[in-house]
Order: structure tokens, then C-alpha cells, then sequence
């Protein structure tokens, strides 16, 4: 298939413009990430699952972080009857993978995703806790990120690049979408487990949003370009009325 038919990744040339960092990082880190795709829909575009980004490469495979849930829900699919696959619109269980090959992403059939429900971390599940996920990807090797050791203050520029599935815009050609941000706050937010127990994990929020499909994004420094986070999800408003009663509760009368 000629590169033609599918819409071109411009890279920016940061010898020509090498104030604007952020163009330039973005460039650097496209090549390292993936779209998710399981099933293909009605119309025939690939269900996009969510994005991962390339950890090390193995003789026949790569490693990629993603969000332990974009693997759930891939699995979730996998165990679909024919009618229920219907009822989602859904016309087959094809597993595909989207990276940049040349100047524009294209979709690849790939084998069995394997991955692991346990990254133990001094005694504790950081895949349940902090919603991580390292699989691996039989056939796609492309340059591992760099994770970064250093502390993020408030106020540091980062940026986030992914695959959101927005209706339509992702028909023609996988695009994937850089958004700039800003570290607003470092907290700890309650994640709900599969036993339905509550468990604090280690976040940092970000002045931007998120769709469906940005799950498992690389979240990069401007400064030096390393991976600080990861995109995982929004705060539900039970949460945040949750957290609203507890301030309203503790405001002195």
C-alpha cells in the first residue's frame, strides 16, 4: 500500500527552530509509541484500545508499557460471543498494532499480546495499584524511551502523545495526538481493586484532557525529553463529590 493513502507525520526539523522544544520532543518520542487495536468495527476502521510506548526490544518482540485496564479490556473482547461481539459492533477479533513506519502510522496484524496482572514493587502490585502494564508485542521493535529518576516540580512543562479514538477523525489513517501540559499538583488517589477495595496511588494531574484511547501515553519532560507518567484515567465524579464532602466536612462552621 502506497503511503499515498494514508495522511503524513510532518517531523520538525529542530536544527531550523530549536526554541520550540516541544515540536522537537514530540518528533522524537512518536517513533517509540503504539496504538492498541482489537476487533475491527462495522464500517472497518480497527477498534483502538489505547497507546503504549516501547520500554526495550527482544530478539523477536518489544516491551511497551500501557495501562493495565487497555490490556483487560483487550482481553474482555477476546472472551466475546459472536452475538455480543455484534451488540458492540464489532465484526472480528483481528489484533492489530499502529506505529510509524516511514512518515505516516500503519496497522499490523500481530500474535498473542502476553502480559502480567503482577510488577511487584517492594512487597506491593503495582499493576493493580497504579494501573501498570509491561507486555510484550510479538514483531514491533522500535527505540525504547527513556524513563527519568528525577522529581517533577509543579509548574514543569511535560507533554502527552497518544491515540484517542475520536469519532471518525481516526477513519482514514491513524493520526496520533500531542497535547502540551503543564504538572499541576502531585497527589494520591483512591483506586478502586478488583476485590472492590480501595488503595492510594501515587499521581500526578495534568491542566489538559484526555479521551478514550490517550490510556498508556507516555507522559514526557520538554526539558530533557525522559518519561515521567503515564496517561491513565480522569477522576469520576463520585470521587470529586466525595472529595468535596470531605472538605465541606472539614471546613470550621
Amino acid at each position: 500500500m502506497g503511503s499515498d493513502k494514508y495522511t503524513k507525520f510532518i517531523k520538525r526539523e529542530q536544527d531550523r527552530d530549536p526554541l520550540l522544544l516541544f515540536g522537537a520532543r514530540s518528533t522524537e518520542i512518536v517513533g517509540s509509541i503504539i496504538a492498541f487495536a482489537y476487533g475491527t468495527h462495522e464500517d472497518g476502521t480497527p477498534n483502538i484500545m489505547g497507546t503504549g510506548f516501547c520500554l526495550e526490544n527482544l530478539d523477536d518482540a518489544g516491551l511497551f508499557a500501557t495501562c493495565y485496564h487497555v490490556m483487560e479490556e483487550i482481553r474482555q473482547i477476546r472472551d466475546l460471543s459472536p452475538d455480543e461481539m455484534k451488540n458492540h459492533g464489532l465484526i472480528d477479533k483481528k489484533r492489530r498494532i499502529a506505529f510509524l513506519d516511514g512518515d505516516h502510522f500503519e496497522w499490523k496484524e500481530v500474535g498473542p499480546i502476553r502480559f502480567s496482572d503482577k510488577i511487584e514493587h517492594e512487597g506491593e502490585n503495582l499493576a493493580l495499584r497504579d494501573d501498570a502494564c509491561i507486555c510484550r508485542v510479538p514483531g514491533i521493535n522500535l527505540q525504547p524511551l527513556v524513563l527519568s529518576p528525577d522529581e517533577y516540580f509543579i509548574g514543569s512543562e511535560l507533554g502527552i502523545i497518544g491515540f484517542p479514538f475520536f469519532e471518525r477523525l481516526q477513519t482514514l489513517s491513524v493520526q496520533p495526538y500531542v497535547q502540551r501540559a503543564i504538572l499541576s499538583c502531585h497527589m494520591r488517589y483512591p483506586l478502586e481493586r478488583d476485590d472492590d477495595k480501595l488503595v492510594e496511588s501515587e499521581r500526578i494531574a495534568l491542566d489538559c484532557m484526555a479521551g478514550k484511547g490517550f490510556s498508556g501515553s507516555p507522559v514526557f519532560s520538554i526539558r530533557d525529553g525522559r518519561v515521567v507518567g503515564m496517561v491513565d484515567y480522569l477522576p469520576t465524579e463520585s470521587y470529586i463529590e466525595d472529595l468535596k464532602i470531605k472538605l465541606r466536612a472539614a471546613t470550621p462552621p
